[in-house]
């Protein structure tokens, strides 16, 4: 299991943090000749800041989600990872433009990892719909 924390760097200049546990599903991968990992990763973000108030003045808004992570490793130092699954916004009903608190929304991502030691990586991701993230791996 891996435990990431992070900070998000969204649209419409948002900003925030969130964690991930991503938890290994099939730690042999689906490819025999390649180092891979199939990994659940459930998270949450908290957005607080949005600099565009013409287009978001309500409070701090909650992007809960769980994807489907693919890990590759490329030698010790880098891994790298594909990831799908569903998010939902929960949070100002004008602000989401549904009519009600919250939504769900499908979630894309691509990430990179840099081990510096065997447990501890630091984190680069980008993701539809949290954005921009960077953090590090416990």
């Amino acid at each position: 299991m891996r435990l990431d924390v992070h900070a998000d760097f969204g649209g419409y200049a948002s900003w925030g943090a969130g964690f991930r546990v991503d938890i290994p599903i099939v730690r042999k991968g689906l490819i025999a000749s390649v180092d891979d990992e199939l990994a659940i990763s459930p998270g949450l973000d908290v957005f607080i800041w949005n600099m565009y108030h013409d287009y978001y003045d309500g409070g701090p808004y909650l992007i809960p989600g769980v994807v489907v992570q693919w890990n590759f490793y490329l030698g010790p130092d880098w891994s790298i990872f594909p990831e799908a699954g569903l998010a939902m916004y929960v949070g100002d009903a004008h602000y989401l433009h549904h009519g009600a608190g919250f939504y769900l929304a499908p979630e894309f991502g691509f990430g990179a990892r840099y081990h510096f030691s065997p447990r501890n990586a630091f984190l680069m991701r980008l993701s539809t719909p949290t954005g921009f993230q960077l953090g590090i791996t416990f």
